[in-house]
């Protein structure tokens, strides 16, 4: 996978990237059938989201993207029409089974992923769907790796979230770490010779 594009969080007046994806959270709790569509591969995730923390709150202020998402009215009223024809014998259960794949895709339609189309505002939305740490890289990049959000920078930005609320962040500095692991390489290989 390539390094990814991570969202942006605004924080005490600073502006971070993110080596997370809080909106995951609210697909899952949700169970919303929201499948979006990749525009690049430093995007795998679909869409781009912006977020701040203001008053020890998170809030989503911004989402971009593209996706598809399952009308859920006409799933549930054509799966009624599906049971009743297999309760009557007009379908077999295995028809059904065929027709319900057919349906589920019958369904899927086209979104925008914007904070109107996804929670009817135009305004930020407080996440308190959210539990888990923020991760901000931030500083000069000491290691580039080619994979997701591998990266490592000076200094990490770790913000506990608990149902949306700031509990607890802190600073980590990255650069001692590195240089253990850089001997701890040249003690295991010896010492190079060019």
């Amino acid at each position: 996978m390539t390094a990814q594009a991570g969202e942006l969080l605004v924080f005490k007046g600073n502006i971070y990237s993110m080596n997370c994806e809080p909106f995951s959270q609210f697909v899952q709790k949700n169970n919303l059938k929201l499948y979006f569509i990749a525009t690049n591969s430093a995007l795998w995730r679909g869409y781009f989201g912006e977020w701040e923390i203001t008053d020890k709150k998170l809030y989503l202020t911004k989402i971009s993207g593209n996706g598809k998402i399952r009308n859920q009215e006409k799933f549930r009223s054509g799966r009624l029409e599906l049971r009743k024809k297999m309760k009557n014998g007009v379908i077999t259960p295995q028809e059904n089974g065929h027709f319900l794949k057919i349906l589920k895709e019958d369904c899927m339609e086209d979104i925008e992923l914007s904070l109107k189309s996804l929670f009817h505002t135009e305004d930020k939305v407080f996440a308190d769907w959210f539990s888990g740490r923020l991760v901000c890289p931030y500083g000069k990049m000491i290691q580039y790796i080619h994979l997701g959000y591998e990266s490592v920078y000076e200094s990490e930005l770790h913000l506990e979230i608990l149902n949306g609320e700031l509990v607890e962040f802190k600073t980590v500095s990255n650069k001692l770490g590195l240089k253990l692991i850089k001997r701890l390489i040249n003690f295991i290989t010896g010492p190079r010779i060019d």
